[in-house]
């Protein structure tokens, strides 16, 4: 799920960036947004699509990536929970 953040306050990456972050393909990226696996946000109404480095950072504590870019073990981040960058 995609949502729209206004928020300026966290390091937020693109889809290329995290694609070379974690060494998988673009649509790997997409199937994840979709199926709920990471979060991704519209920041200030734009069609870029943007995720925030931190929770990058901690879905990759809870989630190792084998070589071949499939998760290890899966568990969600919750794809409600509200951005840890809004006021």
């Amino acid at each position: 799920m995609i949502q729209n953040d206004n928020s300026a306050q966290c390091q937020w990456i693109t889809v290329d960036q995290l694609e070379r972050k974690l060494k998988i393909s673009r649509s790997t990226v997409y199937r994840w947004i979709q199926n709920g696996i990471i979060k991704a946000y519209r920041l200030h109404n734009s069609r870029n699509i943007y995720f925030n480095n931190d929770e990058i950072d901690q879905f990759l504590s809870m989630n190792p990536i084998a070589p071949s870019g499939r998760l290890d073990r899966t568990a969600f981040i919750d794809s409600q929970q509200d951005s840890p960058c809004s006021d």
